[in-house]
């Protein structure tokens, strides 16, 4: 009898502990992951956000300097659970159509508040922050010469665009940028 009480309450005490174990869990998945990279290789940036965590979709804030290409756009876009990009310190002329459109099947998340640009970005392509609702904040470069059509269309939260005014090098901005 003693032998089965014992195992009652060791099983209880496992089920708490484990109970524990997952609510411990999700409080971690909350944390912020904070990752910056200086890339020396343009399409290097998957390797070396592996090198400082794993797996690379946790990232939510991201600072990236050196150059960047296509490929570390679409690592980019893959990061899931991104909510601050800082590529400030980046270097990159154009920015791809579609990177952060939450309705395009390759970039599922919308998490994403605040974005400053490369701060040599000419152009940014179509759609690429479209229907992005946690956005609140973007920082463009003065270099801007283009704006693609429906690159923040559906953005609710947007409240500020930073630049001190747009440069006298955009020739246009489509009706449906915004």
């Amino acid at each position: 009898f003693k032998i089965l009480t014992i195992m009652r309450r060791l099983r209880i005490l496992f089920a708490i502990m484990a109970v524990s174990l997952c609510s411990l869990q999700s409080t971690w998945a909350q944390d912020e992951v904070v990752v910056s990279v200086s890339l020396t290789l343009p399409g290097s940036l998957g390797y070396e956000i592996l090198k400082q965590h794993d797996p690379i979709n946790e990232v939510t804030n991201l600072t990236v300097t050196g150059a960047i290409n296509d490929d570390d756009w679409n690592i980019i876009r893959g990061i899931t659970n991104l909510k601050y990009l800082n590529l400030s310190g980046a270097s990159c002329e154009t920015m791809p159509a579609n990177v952060f459109n939450s309705i395009n099947s390759d970039c599922d998340a919308d998490n994403l508040v605040s974005v400053t640009l490369p701060s040599n970005l000419k152009n940014i392509g179509n759609s690429a922050f479209n229907q992005q609702s946690s956005l609140t904040d973007v920082f463009l470069p003065s270099t801007i010469e283009s704006l693609g059509s429906s690159a923040f269309c559906l953005c609710d939260k947007l409240e500020s665009i930073h630049q001190t005014s747009l440069p006298s090098s955009i020739k246009q901005i489509p009706s449906s940028c915004f």
